[in-house]
């Protein structure tokens, strides 16, 4: 009665996560599409990173569906504070490490953090404009992580969609370490500080700003109220740039235009299971490559 068509992830450089992702070609609502996916699977897909959203882009593909399609996703339960990079090795995306200033600290009506020059984060509206910073490579301590500096403010949104469209993400501070790395941008020169301490990883940056002054710029801090079917707390979102509009609190995958919809949950779809969840564990040697850490565009 239902078909499947399985597609196996694969794994980043800092992510360990692989899941199996079945397209089931029969509309049902998104409750009922989720008792089916406990039922025959794990759950509804649970998207985790930018590789299992590759993986879901594959899969979707490979099974000729056209029409939208459920996932995991669902507005419920009080807001959390995350990174959008999604998981990683050692991470939900929850945020755990925290550094935010006395004034413009987290805040119930603002959706969306900045880093400031001192190196502490101010909630803010997502509609701001400000300079942001991408990263490549989900994590600092694995490999290489380089940073690249775009001073043309932009809002959030644009700002992660620029990132991504460059095979990026916004950068993260899960760590007072990687806090530190990210604060460096404000430097006005290139004189490293060799002798702190509190610096785990050794960074050698380019400056070249043309004396204009970044007072603060967007990391991936957000927040949101949407969870995944399965408790998992993964902090990855896809939507796309006129979602969420409140039309409903559930989500689905559109595979037109590979983004994220909201939608009414009584609404019949078509709707992606996974399975599986595995862990592997891989020695990798730390190494951050200095001469092209960061970058700026304009």
């Amino acid at each position: 009665m239902f078909d499947g068509c399985p597609c196996t992830g694969g794994v980043g450089l800092c992510s360990d996560v692989i899941r199996e992702y079945y397209v089931i070609n029969t509309a049902m609502n998104w409750t009922d599409a989720q008792s089916y996916c406990r039922k025959k699977y794990n759950d509804l897909a649970t998207v985790g990173n930018s590789e299992n959203m590759m993986t879901l882009v594959s899969t979707a593909t490979a099974s000729g569906a056209s029409r939208e399609m459920w996932i995991g996703l669902r507005e419920t339960g009080s807001a959390s504070w995350l990174w959008s990079v999604g998981e990683s090795e050692n991470s939900s995306g929850v945020v755990e490490y925290t550094n935010w200033a006395k004034t413009g600290s987290a805040s119930i009506s603002s959706t969306c953090g900045a880093m400031r020059s001192d190196g502490k984060w101010l909630s803010s509206s997502c509609t701001t404009t400000r300079p942001f910073v991408c990263q490549s490579g989900q994590c600092f301590q694995h490999g290489p992580s380089e940073l690249q500096v775009v001073s043309k403010p932009e809002t959030w949104r644009a700002a992660l969609h620029y990132c991504r469209e460059n095979n990026k993400e916004l950068a993260s501070a899960r760590s007072k370490a990687e806090n530190l790395a990210i604060q460096k941008i404000f430097d006005d020169d290139d004189d490293d500080d060799d002798d702190d301490d509190d610096d785990d990883y050794d960074y050698d940056y380019d400056y070249d700003y043309d004396d204009e002054k970044i007072e603060s710029v967007w990391i991936g801090l957000f927040q949101d109220e949407w969870k995944w079917s399965d408790q998992s707390a993964s902090s990855f979102r896809y939507w796309h740039g006129t979602q969420p509009n409140n039309d409903g609190k559930c989500v689905l995958y559109n595979p037109s235009d590979r983004t994220w919809y909201d939608r009414d949950c009584a609404q019949k779809f078509l709707f992606c299971c996974y399975k599986g969840k595995y862990k592997i564990s891989v020695s990798l040697v730390m190494k951050v490559i200095h001469s092209s850490c960061l970058q700026r565009c304009v």
